[in-house]
């Protein structure tokens, strides 16, 4: 145990992190959570598979390292590791913690250390264990990461009170230009004027930021496809995505048949933007539908898709409306499902930085449909997503009528190439070309 630990931390013995992660570009998320490094509280990283999360824990440590932390106060391990986890079992944590101290030659009690432990819903009874080390040693800062939405929130109970959730994505498009390109977008309170004040400034490198924004709605924003060609990055997405129904979700969820839980992911990846019911599902893939529910919720506790519930202020109608939904990424969806038109994409596009930025995210329907509504302000605001060369009246009378039934007076429309605010029917709506609003919000 203790020859695994120092092939694993290799900062205790060369001040490094290891090959592959130092350099890396520095998440949005990484800033978030540093923020709270000298709380108490657990902060707990989830997200898709690959999404960063790993990268994520050793940029904190690196910003430890920088602030001039001990090396050896700082433990990283992952409970996807075979190389531990197939042999200790039940005593990992016994084991794991005996051999840190014999390595640091003093009790745990004591100095400030940090821990830091990987995919840990991986191992039965993490949570008891780390809510014990957590109530024995105030001393440790424990960060730690997992994949499934369903397994740490059922097992983190244990640590109600103790724990922050953050949930990473692939890279934001802001991150993606920084990263490919050194294009600097900062993000924006949500007003017309700072849209307006990015865009003049920004202005210089519209065309560039347009072909970089077309390249991310092809590939998406997983941070290591960053620079590969696009036949290699097809092929990582569909082992990403082979990854999570074999290596997540089976080994979280019992699945009987995992043929029918990759039909109903290729049949949602294939119909984003649209409205479904599980029936509907049940009955065009001829799966039963008490199958079909369950492995929608699995797919969307692995974070491979997001549901979207219908607006209303009416508990009813929300659950009997059909639902929407959206994939993770765009690279994704065109790797395990045929590509779509460009507006689906811009669509799915817009949800998941929405999603980033908004904690509700829905949509309406009464004759005519309002792709997103979010609140702002206790007001709810209608976002309609047009990707197309111009836009006429009947393209923006989803969200006119929208505002006239909730009484609100701005909508939105993100376009493909029009900048303007505009005073129509009384209601003032935003014109924002997508490039720029996905960078800012």
């Amino acid at each position: 145990m203790k020859e695994y630990l120092h092939r694993t931390n290799n900062w205790w013995i060369n001040g490094k992190l290891p090959q592959g992660y130092e350099n890396t570009t520095m998440r949005e998320k990484t800033v978030e959570i540093g923020n709270y490094m000298d709380d108490r509280e657990i902060p707990i990283l989830l997200g898709p598979r690959r999404s960063g999360k790993t990268t994520i824990m050793f940029q904190l440590i690196s910003s430890l390292l920088k602030e001039g932390t001990n090396p050896l106060n700082i433990l990283y391990f992952s409970l996807d590791d075979p190389e531990i986890t197939l042999y200790l079992k039940e005593n990992l944590f016994i084991n794991l913690f005996d051999s840190y101290q014999e390595i640091l030659a003093k009790e745990l009690a004591g100095e400030q250390l940090y821990v830091f432990i990987d995919e840990v819903q991986f191992f039965q009874g993490w949570e008891l264990w780390l809510k014990k080390y957590f109530d024995q040693y105030r001393n440790i800062k424990f960060v730690v990461s997992g994949s499934s939405s369903l397994a740490i929130k059922d097992e983190s109970a244990a640590l109600t009170g103790r724990n922050l959730k953050f949930l990473v994505y692939p890279f934001s498009f802001r991150e993606y230009i920084a990263a490919r390109e050194g294009v600097t977008a900062e993000k924006i309170p949500f007003e017309f004027e700072e849209f307006e004040k990015a865009y003049n400034r920004l202005l210089p490198l519209t065309n560039k930021t347009r072909l970089l924004f077309l390249d991310y709605l092809k590939g998406g924003g997983y941070p290591r496809l960053l620079c590969e060609e696009e036949s290699r990055s097809k092929e990582i997405l569909k082992q990403y995505f082979s990854d999570t129904i074999y290596k997540d979700i089976l080994k979280t969820y019992a699945v009987r048949d995992v043929r029918a839980l990759e039909s109903i992911a290729a049949y949602l990846a294939q119909n984003v933007g649209q409205r479904f019911s599980f029936r509907k599902i049940s009955s065009a893939l001829e799966i039963d539908l008490e199958t079909v529910i369950r492995y929608v919720k699995y797919l969307e506790e692995t974070y491979l898709i997001f549901m979207v519930n219908y607006f209303s202020y009416s508990s009813k109608s929300v659950l009997q409306k059909e639902k929407k939904v959206y994939m993770i990424d765009t690279g994704l969806k065109n790797a395990i499902s045929n590509p779509d038109d460009e507006p689906v994409l811009v669509e799915n596009v817009v949800f998941t930085h929405l999603k980033r930025h908004f904690e509700n995210v829905s949509y309406w329907r009464d004759n005519v449909e309002v792709d997103f509504v979010v609140t702002l302000g206790n007001v709810p605001l209608p976002i309609e997503v047009k990707y197309q060369n111009s836009i006429g009246k009947s393209d923006i009378k989803s969200v006119l009528r929208f505002c006239e039934r909730f009484k609100v007076n701005t909508g939105v429309m993100v376009t493909k190439n029009d900048f303007k605010r505009e005073k129509i029917e009384g209601i003032d709506v935003w014109f924002i070309p997508v490039w720029l609003f996905i960078a800012l919000i």
